[in-house]
């Protein structure tokens, strides 16, 4: 009798022991599934913040329905440049846009002129879509890396649509020499 109890009571353990295990499997899998779910919202969100750090502007101006973000300000010693790193934002109807000219004078009053323009994949012309930053890079040539800190940089542009002519000005702007 007591090897009856016995058996039965083996069966019934053996059985939860085999439905347990099925469900140590199952949970396995489901943790399997979120652990990797996590690594996927981990790289979107690592996405999003530096695209949060690029877009962060170091001065901003506003005007004539545009925004204009100055994000990085950078100087090459080799090359004796300094390259300005921004996004225009048009708020009005998409329009095209265009430089004109850009000065930018150090804290001992040299002055230097602009050297090359990109207005996205353009040269000094592109279309500004409404509420869309694009990225814009502006050099300066033949800049000392003595200069450390740039007094004031003016931006003159001009376009067609709403808004006609009109300059950027951003004051005390310090380079990063790389």
């Amino acid at each position: 009798m007591k090897n009856i109890a016995l058996i039965v009571m083996c069966i019934c353990f053996g059985y939860n022991g085999f439905a347990q295990n099925s469900q140590c499997d199952s949970v396995k899998k489901k943790n399997d599934q979120l652990t990797e779910s996590i690594k996927a919202v981990s790289k979107e969100n690592e996405y999003f913040r530096k695209s949060l750090n690029i877009l962060t502007p170091i001065k901003s101006v506003e005007q004539g329905g545009l925004t204009f973000n100055l994000t990085k300000c950078e100087g090459n010693i080799k090359e004796q440049t300094i390259t300005l790193t921004c996004f225009i934002i048009n708020h009005k109807a998409n329009s095209e846009f265009q430089f004109e000219k850009a000065n930018l004078t150090d804290i001992q009053g040299n002055n230097f002129l602009s050297y090359d323009f990109k207005i996205g994949n353009q040269d000094v012309r592109n279309m500004l879509f409404t509420d869309t930053p694009l990225g814009t890079k502006i050099t300066f040539k033949n800049v000392l890396p003595s200069t450390q800190m740039i007094k004031v940089i003016g931006l003159s542009y001009y376009g067609t649509g709403l808004f006609e002519k009109g300059t950027f000005i951003f004051n005390d702007i310090a380079v990063a020499w790389k």
